[in-house]
């Protein structure tokens, strides 16, 4: 009893799949799965804050500065009627040469031009304080990015799409990966497909679309000839997920049969890219990796 207890220990069913793995493999795929989420969604996060801090941090940095532009204007013109009154009052002071009236008279003009001009300075000073806080945090936003596209620099394999917002920002962070990192090994899925243009693909990029997803990137419809006829066009890898998996780099194309309803599921197209990622960053030849694998998994 205690030893068929140990074998059934050994096998557990794949929580993506339902395929029988045993218990180690089982924990090696869950753990590359959630450390690829994780550094995932820290990558997303940082690099969109650091893009909205950056652009937050440029308009307050305009606006203080035409505020610092009024105010100098404000200032000189303050400054302009201030110098106009006193030489006013200077021959209001000449006309009245008797009297203790007009001695306190010219004490009060006096005091108020003092107090006004040095109100008037304080706020300039503060406004100049401001811009360069703005400027400080200006040049910490635009040092966070530069960290950032050093750890993509870094990275072994990108992957991009899953939980990111579809928005002009990040679609221009995908242009700007896929075309200024063109040596870098790219998975993209979910969003990143909706905003995907094909002709920012390489021979280095790996796309997962489901049919709806492959007929936005590629206009086409979802079947095998297409799957290897896209692959070829735009030098990259085609993943196809549907009820049978079709996988092709433009030369060779595999089917996979393997799977159950558990893969419908909401996020197992997430988890799929994850695994993708963590076999392209050993496998040269994806496609023959997957193929290996799948071949495995069925024996």
């Amino acid at each position: 009893m205690e030893n068929e207890k140990q074998k059934e220990e050994k096998m557990q069913p794949c929580p993506l799949c339902g395929t029988m793995l045993l218990y180690s493999k089982w924990l090696k795929v869950v753990g590359v799965y959630e450390e690829q989420q994780n550094y995932r969604k820290n990558l997303e996060l940082e690099l969109g804050k650091a893009k909205e801090q950056e652009k937050k941090l440029k308009e307050e940095y305009r606006k203080l500065q035409q505020t610092k532009k009024e105010l100098q204007e404000q200032y000189k013109i303050k400054e302009l009627k201030l110098k106009q009154k006193t030489q006013a009052e200077q021959e209001i002071f000449r006309k009245m040469i008797e009297g203790q009236k007009a001695k306190e008279l010219k004490q009060t003009l006096l005091k108020g031009i003092a107090t006004g001009t040095e109100k008037q300075k304080a706020r300039t000073e503060k406004v100049f304080q401001m811009a360069e806080k703005t400027r400080k945090e200006r040049d910490k936003a635009m040092e966070r990015v530069k960290q950032l596209e050093e750890t993509i620099k870094r990275a072994d394999v990108v992957l991009m799409g899953p939980g990111l917002e579809e928005s002009k920002k990040n679609s221009d962070l995908l242009k700007k990966i896929l075309t200024g990192y063109k040596n870098k090994k790219v998975v993209l899925d979910a969003t990143s497909l909706w905003q995907l243009n094909p002709e920012w693909l390489n021979e280095n990029c790996i796309v997962t679309p489901h049919k709806k997803e492959f007929e936005k990137v590629f206009g086409a419809k979802p079947i095998p000839q297409n799957v290897l006829k896209m692959a070829s066009k735009y030098h990259c890898v085609v993943l196809l997920k549907g009820q049978s998996d079709y996988i092709s780099d433009g030369e060779e194309i595999y089917e996979n049969k393997t799977g159950n309803e558990g893969m419908t599921k909401g996020g197992t197209g997430d988890a799929l890219a994850g695994i993708v990622a963590g076999f392209y960053y050993s496998a040269e030849d994806l496609v023959e990796e997957l193929g290996n694998t799948f071949a495995e998994l069925i024996v």
